[in-house]
């Protein structure tokens, strides 16, 4: 717990408080101490050193008195150097100006100017005080340099000590005859930077009273300090630099906040700190539906976007387990995800609670654009039947007569190419038979109202009914339930190896290709026998 603390260095007559931020605490008027460590040596006595510096405690006990606790420590008198309790003349109290007065004007300076034992002695009194979530403020008025087998590099010590105890130290040095050099460097230990100086009465007030008014200042401590009512009232941003550039610090619940920019950008998911708050692509997860249709998160990882759906309820996603997880009356449904048989991809889909594959076999290979001997080559060899050329994954017929059926162009190498897509085919799109198809492995790489069959969307994207043998968003028919027996739900291939219609036994999907090119290539053998025995001997 951070706490603010004054320690007063009075050189001659002069006490100045610094501020520290202070820890939590409840809403009262927080009076801080304040000790003024008052340098009685005999040089005080020149020049009406002393009256004066007498005077301006005096004025400022009074003024301050009633709000602050002001205590009182002085060098040793005559010849003594060593500095113990008894220089503690008054502790810090409410109200202490009458009797601070009553010391003050019964003594007459005469002795050392043991800095250092001076400074010790102060902070064993805040030792022993136990006060330490109270503001502490010290000090020192001396109107010259350490004496007493005493040096400037002690002093310094003890006023490091005191700070290092959040206990500020000021020096004021009073009078014309002060080591500047030997003030500073004891501020500056005792976290206060600079000493101040005062060369006659109307200056020492000045800057006594300077440091009582920042003794009563408000600070970021969740307290009353100026004893107003209010808390951390008036207090006020703090400038720092973050690596957005310009930031400031609030005061919050009694701490500053940490350094945010003045300008911040907006966070994205970049692995980047982009308003610098310290975090790195918080708040930038997008809403998407789960494949169970419940709201999720796409999160953030490392960076980039997760390709799946988190849902916000994991208790009601639905999953393959034979239980309406979700509440909604159906059982598994769009539960169904990819899977793979060697190289190939295909269908996973949950029946009575448990996950089938449905992929083709490794085979033979053939003309389809498909890997199927998984070899990691494509239509390798000779796919296709004598006087058929593979292209593309497709078994190109040979022209006859320069021409071809319908849907199909003789080309000049005497083939018959598919006529192409008009307008053409978008994205992901492929033209199946002058029609842009979507390939698919599974209901969920189709658009909403569609399925997955045959290995391309069906249906209509707005449709909300599947139509007459689609798979149903269980991944089934139409015809088949989500419990659906596995025995009586197999895949069907069709001749080039590619993967049909799942259906129940009994339900036919698929027609044989094989069987419609022999077709042709009859066809096209009986024209050339005729064409020849109608050629003239």
């Amino acid at each position: 717990m951070f706490r603010l603390r004054i320690l007063v260095l009075c050189c001659g007559f002069f006490c100045l408080p610094i501020t520290a931020l202070a820890g939590g605490g409840n809403a009262v008027c927080e009076e801080p101490n304040v000790m003024v460590l008052l340098d009685y040596s005999g040089s005080m006595q020149d020049n009406g050193k002393w009256t004066t510096a007498v005077s301006a405690v005096n004025q400022l006990t009074n003024i301050f008195g009633s709000t602050m606790r002001i205590g009182l420590t002085l060098f040793p008198f005559g010849g003594d150097c060593s500095v113990n309790g008894s220089n503690t003349v008054f502790p810090c109290q409410i109200n202490s100006a009458v009797p601070i007065s009553s010391i003050l004007s019964t003594l007459y300076p005469d002795g050392g100017t043991p800095m250092g034992p001076g400074l010790r002695q102060v902070e064993q009194y805040y030792n022993n005080l136990n006060d330490r979530d109270r503001r502490s403020f010290v000090v020192l008025v001396t109107d010259g340099e350490p004496t007493c087998r005493t040096n400037c590099g002690d002093a310094r010590n003890a006023a490091q000590a005191l700070f290092n105890n959040e206990i500020p130290v000021f020096v004021i040095g009073f009078g014309r005859g002060t080591d500047t050099q030997c003030n500073n460097s004891i501020a500056a230990a005792g976290g206060t930077q600079m000493s101040l100086s005062a060369t006659a009465g109307p200056e020492l007030y000045e800057q006594l009273e300077a440091v009582f008014n920042r003794a009563k200042e408000e600070v970021c401590d969740a307290k009353d300090n100026d004893c107003d009512g209010l808390v951390d009232e008036g207090v006020g941003e703090r400038p720092c630099d973050t690596a957005c550039g310009q930031g400031v610090e609030r005061c919050v619940s009694g701490r500053y906040t940490m350094c945010a920019p003045v300008d911040p950008e907006m966070e994205s998911c970049n692995n980047e700190d982009d308003d610098c708050d310290g975090k790195v692509d918080e708040d930038t997860s997008l809403p998407c539906t789960t494949v169970s249709g419940q709201p999720g998160d796409q999160l953030c990882i490392n960076g980039m976007y997760e390709e799946n759906c988190t849902p916000q309820d994991p208790s009601r996603e639905e999953v393959c387990d034979g239980v309406d997880n979700n509440g909604n009356g159906d059982v598994d449904e769009n539960t169904e995800r990819t899977c793979t048989n060697d190289c190939h991809e295909g269908r996973e889909i949950c029946i009575n609670g448990n996950y089938e594959c449905f992929a083709a076999e490794t085979g033979d290979e053939i003309c389809n654009g498909i890997d199927d001997d998984c070899d990691g080559k494509t239509d390798e060899g000779e796919p296709c039947i004598a006087a058929e050329s593979c292209f593309e994954g497709s078994c190109l017929r040979a022209c006859v007569a320069s021409e071809c059926s319908d849907g199909f162009r003789c080309e000049t190498d005497n083939f018959c190419y598919a006529l192409p897509c008009d307008p053409a085919c978008e994205g992901d799109e492929v033209c199946i038979q002058q029609r842009c198809e979507l390939p698919c492995i599974i209901d969920s790489d189709c658009q909403t109202g569609q399925t997955c069959g045959g290995g391309y969307c069906q249906g209509n994207p707005s449709a909300t009914t599947n139509p007459s043998g689609t798979m149903t968003d269980a991944g089934l028919p139409v015809n088949v339930s989500a419990g659906a027996d596995a025995s009586m739900f197999q895949p069907v291939f069709n001749d080039a190896g590619t993967e049909g219609s799942a259906t129940p036994s009994g339900f036919q999907c698929t027609t044989s290709r094989s069987e419609t090119n022999l077709h042709w290539t009859l066809l096209s053998l009986l024209c050339l026998v005729g064409f020849t025995r109608r050629k003239p001997a």
